[in-house]
C-alpha cells in the first residue's frame, strides 16, 4: 500500500504518516521543510521517503507524484494534509492572505488529485483532505481557514461523483 501524505513533515500530516507506516504501508511525505521531514522520516524508518516539495508548484507537485509513485511501486492513496491558517475578521482581512490559503489548501490540493488520478485508477484508490470541525460549529474570526474547507467538501463531492465509477474514493475527515 503506498500513500502519499502532503504536509508530513509536522501535525496531522506527520501523524497520519506515522500511523500508516505502523499499518504497513509504504508512506511518502512532503513539505518545505526538510529539516521537518528529515525528523518524521527517521522517526518512521524505511517505510517512508521524504521529498522536499512546496505544493503551490506545478513541478514540485510532478516530481512528488513520481517520487511517491517510484517508492511505493504505485499509489493508493493520497492524502492532503498541506495547509495554512490565517484567523483574523473580515475587517483586517487581506486579499494576499485570501489568494494564498485558496492557492494552499485548496487549488493545490486538487492539482495533486488531478495529477494522481491516473495511479490511483489503477489501484481504485482515495483521495482524502483534512478539513475542519469549523465547517459545523463556526469559531468566530476564523472564515478565512473554514472557507477554503468548505470548498474542498464540496470539491470532494464532485471528484466522488465522477470518479467513483472508475473506483477511486474521495472523503474528507474533520
Amino acid at each position: 500500500n503506498s500513500v502519499l501524505v502532503t504536509g508530513g513533515g509536522s501535525g496531522i500530516g506527520a501523524g497520519t504518516a506515522k500511523y500508516l507506516a505502523k499499518k504497513g504501508s509504504l508512506v511518502t511525505i512532503c513539505g518545505r521543510s526538510e529539516e521537518k521531514l528529515i525528523k518524521v522520516s527517521e522517526e518512521i524508518g524505511e517505510s517512508c521517503h521524504y521529498v522536499v516539495a512546496n505544493i503551490t508548484q506545478q513541478n514540485d507537485r510532478e516530481i512528488l507524484i513520481s517520487e511517491a509513485v517510484k517508492f511505493g511501486n504505485g499509489l493508493n492513496a493520497l492524502i492532503n494534509c498541506a495547509g495554512n491558517m490565517y484567523r483574523v475578521p473580515l475587517e483586517k482581512m487581506e486579499e494576499n492572505s485570501l489568494e494564498d490559503i485558496f492557492k494552499t489548501n485548496v487549488i493545490s490540493g486538487m492539482m495533486l488529485a488531478k495529477e494522481s488520478l491516473e495511479h490511483l485508477k489503477l489501484t481504485q484508490g482515495s483521495i482524502v483532505f483534512i478539513s475542519s470541525a469549523g465547517l459545523f460549529k463556526y469559531p468566530p474570526g476564523d472564515m478565512l481557514s473554514v472557507a477554503p474547507k468548505a470548498a474542498i467538501e464540496h470539491l470532494l463531492k464532485g471528484i466522488a461523483q465522477e470518479e467513483g465509477k472508475n473506483g477511486v474514493r474521495a472523503n474528507s475527515i474533520a
